[in-house]
């Protein structure tokens, strides 16, 4: 038996990804913000001030975005009702070059994990291919809650089938 491949509707997850920013850096700043008062030169630049931007957001802030995860998790939910997994792009472009390389671009950027790391859903990303520069491209697959096992079969199965594992990019 093939698989059917068909599009699913998750309406409100254009604010995952608002939602996931907001809940991991108010967690992450409340988590650590005695050692960011103390010692903050023991973060990197990148995590530091992804941290510190927590302790902007106000619960108001805190409470909408988890309202909205919510939201996002029963819309998952149904959608997976009548799917084994969801796939998708693991990022909307590819992966940065290191050089110029700005931490700050995955608040800014589109991001295909965020909405599965605000809902709790396992997923897993795989190679897919290279861009036409030679940077790698990944796949999302995303399962049921604690689904995991099926989620790894298909990752697995895809990475059998595909062979992109074995295609590197140039140096």
């Amino acid at each position: 038996m093939g698989a059917e491949i068909r599009d699913v509707n998750i309406p409100h997850i254009k604010y995952a990804q608002t939602a996931n920013q907001v809940i991991m850096m108010s967690e992450a700043y409340s988590f650590h913000e005695a050692n960011l008062k103390s010692r903050r030169q023991d973060y990197g630049d990148m995590v530091r001030n992804r941290f510190l931007l927590g302790g902007l957001l106000t619960a108001s802030d805190y409470n909408q975005a988890v309202r909205m995860r919510r939201v996002i998790k029963d819309e998952m939910a149904d959608a997976l009702r009548e799917a084994d997994v969801l796939v998708t792009p693991t990022y909307a472009s590819t992966a940065p070059k290191i050089d110029g390389y700005a931490g700050s671009t995955t608040l800014t950027q589109p991001s295909f994990t965020g909405p599965f790391n605000v809902s709790g859903l396992p997923a897993v990303s795989v190679p897919c291919g290279l861009s036409d520069d030679g940077l790698p491209m990944g796949l999302q697959i995303v399962g049921k809650p604690f689904d995991e096992a099926v989620v790894l079969r298909v990752a697995h199965s895809y990475e059998q089938t595909a062979r992109f594992i074995e295609r590197r990019p140039p140096i």
